[in-house]
């Protein structure tokens, strides 16, 4: 017997879990927010096991730094990051990023 799977071009994990989310019954806005915690390590690139987003408050995204230099570093590639979070959730859902040390690092905001 012959396998008779229709072919398909692959889903982007992004779609798939936006998609669920909003059949959960979520604000469009927290859907793509979820979206953004869950695809984080694809858009933070070599950034991401120095760096995790924690929270956000209304458009600004509150990101946990490990230590001091990638604080800088990630404050540099904060217009980058934008972009990549427009690209995934749709523009204007994260218009700012706060850079903050993690917990028992020290509290400075960037």
């Amino acid at each position: 017997m012959r396998d008779r799977r229709i072919k398909r071009e692959p889903t982007a994990v992004g779609q798939v879990i936006g998609s669920v989310l909003r059949n959960l019954g979520l604000p469009e806005d927290t859907a793509r927010q979820g979206m953004i915690m869950i695809a984080w390590d694809q858009i933070a690139g070599d950034a991401s096991g120095h760096a995790r987003p924690v929270r956000f408050r209304g458009k600004s995204m509150i990101v946990e730094v490990s230590d001091p230099s990638w604080m800088n570093e990630l404050s540099m590639r904060k217009n980058e990051i934008i972009k990549k979070l427009d690209d995934l959730a749709g523009k204007g859902v994260v218009t700012d990023i706060r850079f903050t040390l993690m917990r028992g690092r020290g509290t400075e905001e960037k």
